[in-house]
């Protein structure tokens, strides 16, 4: 059995209702994967827990929230072997909408374990603040 941890952000504007989670959880079971479920409290969170995904040896991060949330499980997951899925909740869902990730979360997740996994180039942009720094 494959191991994933599935990062939901409790807050995430659209996130699905608690129903069509367990549905989810069910449907991945089904296929053969054991899920851990991990709910961020707290900015950071979701960047921790992928890391901590990522050093277990879990085959696969899906998060379940915005480009924020994305984001930061990003990070975490930067330069390890770990797939990254997502479940679009948040606003807009501008990374989810550019690969074509469908928004329900079984469709969503039949993406992440039936399609193919593509590495992606990573780049980092900032800008200086009002300060000067």
């Amino acid at each position: 059995m494959q191991s994933a941890t599935v990062i939901v952000n409790p807050v995430a504007p659209n996130l699905p209702s608690r129903r069509h989670l367990r549905e989810a959880a069910s449907w991945l079971h089904s296929q053969g994967w054991q899920a851990e479920w991990a709910f961020t409290r707290s900015p950071g969170d979701a960047t921790a827990m992928a890391t901590g995904a990522a050093q277990e040896g879990r085959s696969l991060v899906v998060v379940c929230g915005g480009d924020g949330t994305l984001s930061e499980a990003v990070n975490g997951l930067a330069g390890s072997q770990t797939a990254l899925a997502v479940i679009p909740a948040g606003t807009a869902n501008v990374w989810a909408k550019e690969v074509g990730i469908p928004r329900q979360p079984i469709a969503a997740l039949e993406v992440a374990i039936r399609g193919q996994a593509r590495r992606m180039d990573l780049g980092r942009a900032s800008s200086p603040s009002a300060e000067g720094g």
